[in-house]
């Protein structure tokens, strides 16, 4: 088990900000470089080691393009605990479903609307984008995780 968040004192703003300041970074499987490359994992990552969530050394790598579901449960269980989704408010991390399975992560930035960050990859192209969850988006919500000791 991981030690304690490095900070109990990480706002949902500075999520949000972390997060928005890698739209439109190009989408790249396993890179984690704001502007140049990021998938959707390394994405969330980058940010909770930006606003000191979790150590600079903290790393997640080798997984698939569309990773088993497990290993995101798994490594999300490590550092947050899962809330209902009516919960969820800025800063909390949405798991999304790719065709059947849980494979996709998102932050969410607003809730009403229910605004959401990802690296989306549609056709091995796209980014880093922030979208309002319409109707083809909400089907794909299976959890919603919020960091400890985030306030």
């Amino acid at each position: 088990m991981p030690k304690s968040p490095r900070s109990p004192r990480i706002t949902r703003a500075q999520i949000v900000a972390e997060a928005r300041a890698w739209l439109g970074t190009p989408f790249h499987h396993q890179a984690c470089l704001r502007g140049v490359g990021v998938d959707c994992a390394q994405m969330v990552i980058a940010v909770a080691r930006a606003v000191g969530y979790v150590p600079e050394q903290f790393a997640v790598g080798g997984y698939a393009q569309r990773p088993e579901p497990g290993i995101i449960l798994e490594t999300l269980g490590q550092w947050c605990r899962q809330i209902a989704l009516a919960e969820a408010l800025p800063g909390d991390i949405l798991v999304l479903r790719w065709e059947r399975d849980p494979a996709h992560l998102a932050i969410v930035t607003e809730t009403d609307p229910l605004r959401i960050i990802h690296c989306y990859a549609p056709r091995g192209k796209g980014g880093v984008v922030e979208h309002i969850v319409d109707d083809t988006w909400r089907w794909r919500i299976v959890s919603a995780w919020r960091l400890r000791n985030v306030r």
